[in-house]
């Protein structure tokens, strides 16, 4: 028990502090759509439990002659495989586009500094730790490589309630990423992956009003979380006045087997303010196995804005919203109003 407790007085258990650092921070306060089953994460964990258990016993043992060797034993084939894992991701990277991939490169360097360093250390007190951290150094360099590359980013974050929202970037390829609208329950785990953003600029929008929280792109409101949570085909509004005009989807019997396809959707418009808050249902829906892109078209000499989609190179009308709602296909329903 003294040994252990003295290895963390000693440079050894620098680069052990560094991965508890670096991945107690990505457990802790990144959210991710996939969280513990994210396969990068795991990796991480995994590389910084076999570092720490592998440093720990070498530190137990360093005064047993007939059991010292055993860490190294353990070590070197563990500290192999990462070594071959990482130069054959590093050769596939560099052999398609070096310049695209020039911030691994660098983060490479940063990482090789921090050993150097460790080493030069271990020598100057002339201990045969030396020899063991550098047989272990690979698993060290493949953690902290792992977190600069994958570990997510946050680039928005704002809160409602007792949730707390975040607009998150996931390397899941590199240089390849995804943005995600991300929510999460203050002080837990708990986190639900709301909705992807293809576009850039993503902004979150708190609307205390209605409580809802909405996430918008470059082309307009993506998704809504609230009481009715919803997300917006196209997402591309039209606007009429100083009201912007949605048009929501609810998915039906989505079939993974099918290209992610769903049997049919419900399709309700929504009137925004200018500022995509206080957001809310039109008197009107329509239902079917529609997958289009919606078009809006402005009347402003009759105050009224209608929704069409493309068929076959023709614009088709499916309904018109004023001062007297009405629709043009038969799928499409006009509501009663309380």
């Amino acid at each position: 028990m003294k040994k252990s407790v003295e290895f963390f007085k000693s440079p050894l258990f620098f680069p052990v502090a560094v991965l508890l650092v670096l991945y107690g921070y990505w457990l802790l306060f990144i959210p991710t759509k996939t969280f513990f089953s994210n396969l990068d994460l795991r990796l991480g964990i995994l590389c910084l439990a076999t570092y720490f258990t592998i440093t720990v016993f070498h530190r137990i043992l360093i005064s047993n002659e007939r059991l010292f060797f055993i860490p190294f034993i353990i070590a070197a084939p563990i500290s192999l495989g990462g070594l071959f894992y990482g130069a054959l991701y590093l050769f596939l990277m560099f052999t398609f586009d070096f310049y695209e991939y020039r911030p691994v490169f660098l983060s490479l360097l940063g990482i090789l500094a921090i050993v150097v360093l460790t080493y030069k250390k271990l020598v100057s007190q002339n201990q045969p730790q030396a020899i063991f951290f550098l047989i272990t150094t690979p698993i060290f360099v493949l953690a902290v490589f792992n977190f600069i590359i994958f570990s997510p980013k946050i680039w928005k974050t704002d809160q409602l309630g007792e949730y707390k929202y975040y607009i998150v970037e996931e390397i899941w390829d590199y240089p390849h990423s995804d943005t995600d609208f991300i929510k999460c329950k203050k002080l837990s785990f708990q986190c639900n992956y709301l909705s992807g953003i293809r576009f850039a600029r993503p902004e979150i929008i708190v609307d205390e009003q209605n409580n809802e929280v909405s996430v918008i792109d470059a082309r307009g409101l993506v998704y809504t979380d609230g009481l009715n949570p919803r997300r917006y085909t196209g997402h591309e509004g039209g606007q009429l006045g100083s009201n912007l005009y949605y048009l929501s989807e609810i998915c039906h019997n989505f079939n993974f087997n099918q290209q992610g396809d769903c049997e049919s959707y419900t399709l309700i418009p929504y009137e925004c303010n200018i500022d995509n808050k206080s957001c809310d249902p039109l008197p009107i829906k329509f239902e079917g196995d529609f997958d289009f892109y919606p078009l809006w078209k402005t009347d402003d000499a009759n105050n009224e804005i209608s929704l069409l989609y493309a068929d076959n190179d023709n614009d088709v009308l499916i309904f018109t919203y004023g001062e007297h709602p009405r629709c043009f296909i038969n799928e499409c329903e006009i509501l009663k109003q309380e």
